[in-house]
């Protein structure tokens, strides 16, 4: 349910349209032709509506548009994993509250499990920004389980990562792989044109700042991410990002080979089959 936070209702689109445009940001709605023709006469940054993926080229220029995404980041977690998560509670006959999501084999269009009523699978964790603050997420916390009884947290390591090196036989995935670099450092060292050591050490600013950029990069483009996509992802301007997956290409010219196959395959047969 949309809920009012102020004289300006920050969950409605058509009132944060209004709201920006008289901040003098330059975001349109769709129908204002006009508005839209002479800014791309311009060569202007703009924005066309106030969606998430539209909006993110702006955030570096306009601080008030960071502030929106921050609170709806967290308008979004506190209703999915706080009041909403706890709907699904349900208590057992030994009388402990439990939650019963159902679980989907190929749940997502990627092909990946997912879980829903409730998301169990996607517990925030780490830190969340909120204007200039940081805040831990604790979401993980809330979980106890019955005197006995313990919880078990498992995953595959780069998983997808693995399978794309071993679907490709991309010799720079397999060959991080097989001698134990780290492939997330490798790439911020390719990209940026920086030292490989210096990306892959846990205490240099590097491995915060680059290699944790190039981890989504990575992983983006295994999920077929664009530059548009990608700009939302990292708040970069899309520009960068069609030069970032340039660079990308140039230095894995094996796997988007492979990838840019797949993708025509799946268009040519209307399907995609699995390695299996």
């Amino acid at each position: 349910p949309t809920k009012d936070y102020g004289d300006v209702m920050l969950t409605s689109a058509s009132q944060m349209l209004e709201a920006l445009s008289k901040l003098g940001l330059p975001v349109v709605g769709s129908k204002e032709t006009e508005k839209i023709a002479q800014y791309e006469k311009e060569g202007a940054l703009f924005a066309i509506g106030t969606g998430k993926k539209a909006l993110a080229p702006l955030e570096r220029h306009y601080h008030v548009i960071k502030l929106l995404s921050d609170f709806r980041g967290v308008e979004k977690m506190t209703s999915a994993f706080g009041y909403g998560f706890l709907e699904h509670l349900q208590t057992d006959l030994y009388g402990n509250e439990r939650v019963h999501p159902s679980f989907f084999i190929v749940g997502a269009v990627t092909g990946r499990m997912s879980a829903r009523n409730p998301n169990s699978m996607q517990i925030p964790n780490g830190e969340v920004e909120v204007g200039e603050d940081v805040y831990q997420l604790a979401f993980r916390k809330c979980f106890d389980f019955p005197k006995g009884r313990v919880g078990v947290i498992a995953d595959y390591s780069g998983i997808e990562l693995r399978i794309a090196g071993e679907r490709s036989k991309d010799p720079v995935f397999l060959n991080a792989f097989t001698t134990g670099q780290d492939l997330h450092a490798l790439t911020a060292a390719t990209i940026f044109n920086l030292n490989y050591d210096d990306c892959a050490d846990k205490k240099h600013d590097h491995y915060h700042k680059y290699r944790a950029f190039a981890k989504r990069v990575n992983f983006g483009i295994v999920y077929g991410i664009g530059a548009w996509g990608l700009s939302a992802l990292l708040k970069n301007a899309v520009e960068e990002c069609k030069e970032i997956l340039e660079l990308h290409r140039n230095g894995h010219p094996v796997l988007w080979q492979y990838l840019d196959i797949q993708k025509y395959k799946a268009k040519k047969n209307l399907r995609a089959r699995t390695a299996s």
